[in-house]
């Protein structure tokens, strides 16, 4: 029975540091230019995972908007899409390093401009684990 327990309370704990490593859900990441993304849902069988991102970036559209967001993780090597089709012509992805509570990742943007002409801006950013 000894063993048993044991063995329950260690694989808890190897759980929960598997957890702790990725992007677990319910984890609240906040960026440098004040963004959002929530990681709602996380299926380790599949390395996806879902959420939502909340642009507060100035100069950007969707500003404060919450959008979608879904993504793979695969070791520490994160890839994530965000459709702004509630209220723009825009969507973005994400591919970068997750290293503990750090994020770095550079995107690439793709929007239609006002002359119905495809447009395209890269940067980079980093996202710290709130909580």
């Amino acid at each position: 029975m000894k063993n048993v327990v044991g063995a329950f309370v260690l694989s808890l704990l190897l759980a929960s540091t598997a957890n702790a490593q990725g992007l677990p859900e319910q984890s609240l990441w906040k960026n440098t230019k004040g963004s959002l993304l929530l990681i709602t849902k996380a299926d380790k069988e599949k390395n996806s995972f879902s959420g939502t991102f909340v642009n507060y970036a100035a100069g950007y559209a969707c500003n404060g908007v919450p959008v979608r967001i879904t993504g793979t993780i695969s070791g520490n090597d994160v890839s994530m899409v965000a459709n702004f089709e509630p209220c723009a012509a825009t969507i973005t992805i994400f591919k970068g390093t997750l290293s503990g509570s750090s994020l770095n990742i550079p995107f690439d943007l793709r929007y239609v401009d006002k002359n119905h002409t495809f447009q395209q801006a890269q940067g980079s950013d980093v996202f710290t684990k709130q909580n």
